[in-house]
């Protein structure tokens, strides 16, 4: 797999709002999120055009999960302070050179 960054959104890391960030993928795992300024020269770019990028999951199980049922959905207590721990523990140093 090629390494690329994702540029021209911005990036939650878990604890800040980024403008101007860029995020760096290796090898299908994110190897950084830095400004896009410290980018390598011939780094290939995806921009994305605006929007946000942030650290999620996806849950596929949608009914019958910890006590839940579709016909009484039950509320999530999920926050940005939830999500800080998850970035945290996947978080790179810095921008590759």
């Amino acid at each position: 797999m090629a390494t690329f960054a994702l540029t021209g959104a911005a990036v939650f890391d878990g604890e800040t709002l980024r403008e101007g960030a860029a995020v760096v993928i290796a090898e299908g795992l994110i190897e950084a999120v830095c400004r896009h300024e410290e980018l390598p020269g011939g780094m290939d770019r995806h921009h994305l055009d605006g929007g946000l990028v942030a650290p999620g999951f996806i849950d596929i199980q949608v009914n019958g999960g910890r006590g839940s049922s579709s016909t009484r959905p039950r509320r999530s207590r999920a926050s940005a302070s939830s999500a800080r721990p998850i970035a945290a523990s996947a978080r790179r140093p810095s921008c590759p050179r």
